[in-house]
């Protein structure tokens, strides 16, 4: 055997969605290129049908899947998922491939990663090795903390077209993987590579170096995808964001804004939708019109090729945006935006470094809807700032909205993972000083406890509660609302 064989596995949410994301058929794209065999195995589509969708909303589910421990995650989840997770174990053994790279897209795939790799580890030597969006320096050191020795082998930190050719060159092809320290050994040649230590945290060499010019990056293969013509792409439009949102390290974790040029985009989505016959495109990345030059270029090129896509994406309220560039974006296939709204209260939004320009934010609003693009957008109350005047500001920011002009989500902050799954501690010492001390923190490296509720922090709990009891009351009314107009 010449080469290395990689089995790439999607870890499952546990809720059904139908975005595909691109992480993978880049990496897939990346290791063939450089002449490695791999194959996809996409446990979260494969786990889920269409029809249960419902364990999106499914508490007792979520609160496993979100549990702030390993051992928490055991007791609370239900049989039927571990039974699924044990089925998905038996699908990856079945590759026997040397190497299996799991990713981690969101937060809730943590434990479930950690349980599979368990589950293999029982009857294979196969190197594992995690990484995914959940990831920055500061999960990773926690989640070196908290792997047991039997599971996760490495973790990438950063984006892994940078890592994951040089760890697999490292590799040789007939090496006993389960050699002690045979996997320190590998990350002590390779940047951007982390070993877990159990009750310490994580030993990284070095950072790698991010790819700058995302253009140079292979389109995704996303064959091994449970594929369908409802489906939705993701399309890895940008890294990184050039916002300032005090709550987000996402400029930390990605480092500088980079964003795919109009024509790369363009000519990737029409090789893609003749490939696969999916012409449903969401565009990953913090925000599609980071680069407005960029954006409208895509836009321009997308109507030039006449052909026909459904897009979606987040962007920024951006008050260089004009009413031509909304027609644009929906001449050129958006029917629904995400827009990061996260308060109605401008002192809030302000804190948030965001614009607090309140009647900006609704004329832009909708100008979008009016247009025909559906708008969605997050509301995230109890925030450091966030008095219950602000909070009342909110609730009428949203009431001055119909039903068709805005869909919005809801729910209070959390400490803990936020905006890219990923905590800044920055943000902590700004805010609370006395928390961070007790959390153990220092040289912004967390120590934290296997108990530890980082999620419920910063706000009162009484606070945050009666504060979600209201948003709930305040939105089925909102909603009731529209369905009077109706009758």
């Amino acid at each position: 055997m010449s080469k290395t064989e990689v089995c790439f596995v999607q870890i499952p949410y546990g809720f059904y969605t139908a975005t595909i994301p691109a992480a993978l058929g880049i990496l897939k794209s990346v290791v063939k290129k450089a002449g490695y065999e791999s194959t996809i195995i996409d446990l979260n589509s494969n786990m889920l049908n269409e029809d249960q969708y419902y364990v999106r909303y499914n508490p007792e589910r979520a609160r496993a899947v979100n549990a702030n421990s390993y051992d928490r995650f055991l007791e609370q989840i239900d049989k039927e998922f571990l039974e699924k997770l044990d089925e998905g174990a038996l699908k990856i053994l079945a590759k026997k491939a040397q190497v299996l790279a799991f990713s981690v897209y969101f937060r809730a795939a943590l434990w479930s990663g950690i349980y599979l790799a368990k589950r293999i580890k029982e009857s294979s030597s196969s190197l594992i090795i995690a990484g995914g969006a959940a990831f920055d320096m500061s999960v990773v050191q926690f989640l070196g903390r908290v792997t047991p020795s039997d599971s996760i082998d490495l973790y990438c930190v950063g984006e892994g077209e940078s890592v994951l050719v040089s760890l697999l060159d490292a590799i040789p092809p007939t090496s006993n993987y389960c050699k002690q320290g045979f996997a320190r050994e590998i990350a002590g040649r390779t940047s951007g590579v982390g070993v877990p230590e159990y009750g310490i945290g994580m030993n990284i060499n070095s950072l790698a170096p991010l790819p700058n010019i995302l253009d140079n990056l292979p389109y995704a293969d996303f064959d091994g995808y449970k594929l369908a013509k409802e489906k939705i792409l993701s399309l890895t439009l940008a890294r990184s964001c050039n916002a300032a949102c005090t709550f987000c390290s996402s400029r930390k974790t990605h480092n500088s804004f980079r964003m795919l040029s109009g024509k790369r985009a363009t000519d990737e989505m029409i090789y893609l939708s003749e490939k696969y016959g999916i012409y449903n495109f969401y565009f990953s990345a913090p925000l599609c019109n980071g680069d407005l030059d960029k954006f409208r270029d895509m836009c321009r090129a997308i109507i030039d090729s006449s052909k026909t896509f459904n897009l979606s994406g987040l962007i920024r309220l951006d008050k260089r945006m004009t009413y031509n560039d909304l027609e644009l974006m929906h001449r050129a296939g958006f029917h629904r935006v995400g827009m990061a709204l996260e308060s109605g209260s401008p002192k809030v939004r302000k804190s948030m470094g965001k614009l607090p320009d309140q009647d900006f934010c609704k004329s832009f609003i909708k100008q979008t809807s009016a247009i025909g693009i559906t708008v969605i957008t997050n509301i995230m109350h109890s925030f450091p700032t966030e008095d219950d005047e602000a909070f009342q500001e909110t609730i009428e920011f949203l009431d001055a909205f119909s039903a068709h002009e805005l869909e919005w989500n809801a729910w209070p902050f959390s400490l803990g993972f936020t905006a890219n799954l990923a905590v800044d501690y920055d943000f902590i010492k700004r805010f609370n000083i006395r928390l961070l001390k007790n959390l153990g923190i220092e040289e912004g490296i967390p120590n934290f406890s296997l108990d530890l509720r980082w999620e419920n922090a910063l706000i009162n709990d009484d606070i945050r509660a009666k504060r979600e009891e209201l948003m709930t009351a305040f939105r089925k009314k909102w909603l009731s609302k529209e369905e009077n107009v109706k009758n």
